[in-house]
């Protein structure tokens, strides 16, 4: 996980990952990928990568995050 501060637009974006994340787990999806979340939320998938470093590595390339890691 990075040390750094986390920019408040990150933090603020927190709240559309949540909804995003709640509404994928709610359809069954097992795992979803930055491209998905970014399309949900309105963000690029480079965008939303770069958001979740800040909280860890967690997502498999290729593959995508866990839905229920995520939540």
């Amino acid at each position: 996980m990075r040390k750094e501060k986390i920019p408040d637009v990150v933090v603020r974006r927190l709240p559309l990952y949540l909804r995003a994340v709640e509404d994928f787990d709610r359809r069954e999806h097992v795992v979803v990928s930055s491209q998905e979340l970014g399309d949900f939320t309105g963000l690029t998938s480079a965008q939303v990568r770069k958001d979740l470093t800040f909280f860890g590595e967690f997502g498999k390339q290729g593959i995508g995050y866990d839905v229920k890691f995520l939540r």
